[in-house]
């Protein structure tokens, strides 16, 4: 049987891992799409990417603490509770 200080590990590191894979994602997203709106050239695409990594990294920074104070204890109790959807 997992304890409680086992299953908020494993809960903080798969939010802290989907926090920066859905930043990253959709900061890469975002970025090219707002330069890109007029022409489509290499420099355009290369300097919305440099956006898109600092959109993702100034949302990394404001999701981190929810994630860890809120979001990681509360699925954890979730899954000791058996209420957990998956």
């Amino acid at each position: 049987m997992d304890t409680f200080t086992r299953t908020l590990v494993d809960a903080a590191l798969a939010s802290i891992g989907g926090l920066i894979v859905g930043c990253l994602f959709g900061g890469l997203a975002v970025g090219p799409y707002i330069l890109l709106s007029g022409t489509v050239s290499f420099q355009g695409l290369a300097a919305g990417c440099l956006i898109g990594l600092v959109i993702a990294l100034l949302a990394a920074m404001y999701g981190a603490l929810p994630t860890l104070l809120y979001g990681a204890p509360l699925y954890a109790l979730l899954v000791r509770s058996g209420h957990a959807n998956y």
